[in-house]
């Protein structure tokens, strides 16, 4: 099963946020492209958008606030493909109602060596939206290979984050100055940087919250393959799973950052669970155990039954760790795909009614 339909075992569609006098743009079929339907639109539109592959390098700002950018079917047949030209989207200045939901974002590159170096897939600059159901793959950057968080907010759910990489820090996720996102039930997985933070850097006095998240097979070459934290940083970790990462599960780089963490799983990573902070197996709910994914090899990352991670077996009050629920085992578990909760929740994305420079 692809990671999109996995996930939406997981994810609830949140369904467009309809204004009396807004409007639903169609692409190809009113615009033919993307970036046209965007510029003709304001707070409170939609923008909806066809399966297919749309060779575009999008740009959201102001104009944009409140645009609600979504895909008809979901993220495995309607992508948008940078063509390695430059970012897959830069957005700036929007607020909360502002939202991506529902696109695979590919081949953004943000060159490297030159000042516009730093997000390959997304950057975000004071932009609080909303970024879910999306997969960001394959994108490259010298700093942020997948999505680079500057000065903003947004809230990430359900997205899949992976295979990008970053020649210096933050493979697939870097937070800075003065960042506080919410990470939510995302899988950040096989990303690569070449300094520090394979999956997730937190940089410069942010202080996401890391909640239910699948941060699997990450690579740093320096440290931090899972997750990396610095300079007055002060991130929430609850019920993610950090696991099978090379550089150090969790890294915390200075005595000017702290890390507050509860019920997650932090296991096989190499050389170490925990540097820089105190290992906090058996404190506040955290464990080191094999979470047991279905199959690590071929990305399937829900959990056997058996799962130290699943609900019924997680240390109490902790309920599910990791993004994805129990998958395999003895107990059948029937899948559920992107028209299948569209179904459910009544279609309602179908219709569109219902100043460091980081290293």
């Amino acid at each position: 099963m692809k990671l999109a339909s996995l996930l939406a075992l997981a994810l609830l569609v949140v369904a467009p946020q309809v204004h009396a006098d807004s409007v639903t743009r169609h692409v190809p079929a009113d615009y033919p492209t993307i970036q046209q339907a965007l510029n003709a639109s304001g707070f409170g539109d939609i923008v909806l958008v066809a399966p297919g592959t749309y060779f575009e390098n999008l740009v959201m700002s102001s104009q944009h606030d409140g645009v609600q950018l979504l895909s008809e079917s979901g993220p495995e047949v309607t992508t948008i493909d940078a063509g390695q030209l430059d970012r897959v989207v830069r957005c700036s200045n929007v607020g909360a109602q502002t939202q991506i939901v529902g696109f695979t974002l590919i081949n953004g590159r943000a060159e490297p060596f030159t000042p516009n170096n730093i997000g390959g897939g997304l950057s975000l600059y004071q932009a609080d939206l909303r970024i879910q159901n999306n997969i960001i793959r394959d994108n490259l950057a010298e700093a942020a290979g997948g999505l680079y968080i500057n000065f903003s907010s947004p809230t990430l759910l359900g997205n899949v984050i992976r295979d990008n990489e970053a020649l210096g820090s933050g493979g697939g996720i870097y937070c800075d100055h003065y960042s506080n996102p919410r990470l939510e039930r995302n899988i950040i997985a096989r990303n690569r940087s070449g300094h520090y933070g394979g999956g997730v850097t937190i940089w410069e006095t942010s202080s996401p919250q890391l909640i239910n998240n699948t941060i699997v097979s990450n690579n740093a070459s320096l440290d931090g393959g899972g997750v990396y934290v610095t300079r007055s940083s002060h991130p929430e970790l609850t019920g993610n799973i950090i696991a099978d990462s090379q550089g150090n599960g969790m890294y915390l780089a200075d005595a000017s950052s702290s890390v507050s963490m509860g019920c997650n799983d932090v296991w096989g990573n190499s050389p170490a669970n925990y540097a820089g902070l105190p290992d906090g197996t058996g404190i506040n709910g955290n464990i080191s155990a094999d979470p047991r994914f279905c199959n690590l090899a071929n990305l399937d990352l829900r959990i056997d039954e058996s799962s130290p991670c699943a609900p019924s077996n997680s240390p109490p009050g902790c309920g599910l760790i990791g993004a994805l629920d129990v998958g395999c085992g003895a107990t059948a578990v029937e899948p559920v795909t992107w028209g299948g909760i569209k179904a459910r929740y009544g279609e309602a994305i179908t219709k569109g009614t219902a100043a460091n420079t980081p290293h």
